[in-house]
């Protein structure tokens, strides 16, 4: 991450003047949209170029996966899981893909390209964005469910807006990491003033995962969604981003929380979402139910 004119501050300076220092560079950064964008993975890159191809061969994708062993072996087990499975077990990546079909496999390639920024080896970045990862996944699973029965909206374009919605958190904390690191003249283990970075990054984070859209050629209603999806616009009430913030605090209520709101005014939240969308208590109590179930499934 490019961090502008930030140098080594003199010793005595006291941790709040560090700390300024560090805010000043980094919103600087967002403000002129000068920082380092997330590229997605090469396997992924090629296996959607096949996939968008009007005869394309799921065998070619299944090739193109086997190449990354982690990978695949996520694959498999996400075949083999509960929601998927039927008597057999698989165990090729071939047979696998077969299985799950050209959407399922979509969704898990555009899962291993989100989980590899959300899940960062760093520990300060994991710390910031801890339960981003099963929260992104839940949003995503309940944003496909909530559409199936609303107009005008594509289930695919829905579930990728839900798995990326927070995408913008775990780059703003790599770019805070990276400042104060180099303010302090070496890699840190810990952040400075983590509550400060936090509010920094809730602020922020809305711009720059609509960056990482743009950069991964996002659809413009998922970058759309990703833009506004922190309240309900009654005036287009079928909007991606009303549904991804629906899906949001029903995924926060069911204990998939990165949202700090009171249970109280979750319920509020929902009521008002569920209204506006015309989605019943019995579809919502029947999507949050089946969830444990199949975020197990993409867990692993």
């Amino acid at each position: 991450m490019v961090v502008g004119q930030l140098k080594r501050p003199p010793a005595k300076l006291s941790v709040e003047e560090l700390a300024s220092q560090v805010e000043k560079a980094v919103l600087e950064q967002v403000a002129g949209a000068r920082f380092d964008l997330p590229v997605l993975p090469r396997i992924a890159v090629r296996a959607f170029a096949v996939l968008r191809k009007p005869e394309f061969n799921l065998a070619e994708v299944a090739d193109l996966i086997e190449t990354d062993p982690l990978m695949a072996a996520r694959l498999v087990h996400l075949a083999n899981s509960v929601a998927f499975a039927t008597v057999s077990r698989l165990e090729s990546v071939r047979a696998c893909v077969a299985r799950l079909g050209a959407r399922e496999v979509s969704f898990f390639l555009m899962e291993s390209a989100a989980r590899q920024l959300i899940e960062s080896h760093d520990v300060c970045i994991a710390r910031l964005c801890d339960g981003l990862w099963e929260h992104s996944l839940a949003v995503a699973l309940l944003c496909y469910d909530l559409v199936e029965a609303l107009p005008g909206i594509d289930p695919e374009a829905a579930y990728l807006a839900g798995l990326l919605h927070d995408i913008g958190r775990p780059v703003l904390a790599g770019m805070l990491l990276d400042a104060e690191s180099r303010l302090l003249g070496r890699r840190v283990d810990h952040w400075i003033l983590p509550s400060r970075w936090l509010d920094i990054v809730l602020r922020c984070e809305r711009r720059v995962g609509l960056s990482v859209a743009g950069a991964w050629n996002l659809p413009a209603p998922v970058a759309e969604a990703i833009e506004f999806c922190e309240g309900f616009d009654p005036s287009q009430p079928f909007r991606l981003a009303n549904v991804v913030w629906l899906a949001n605090v029903l995924a926060a209520a069911s204990g998939h929380d990165v949202i700090c709101k009171p249970s109280r005014e979750l319920t509020a939240i929902m009521e008002e979402g569920a209204l506006l969308l015309g989605v019943s208590e019995e579809a919502i109590v029947r999507f949050t139910a089946s969830l444990p179930e199949r975020l197990a499934a993409r867990m692993a």
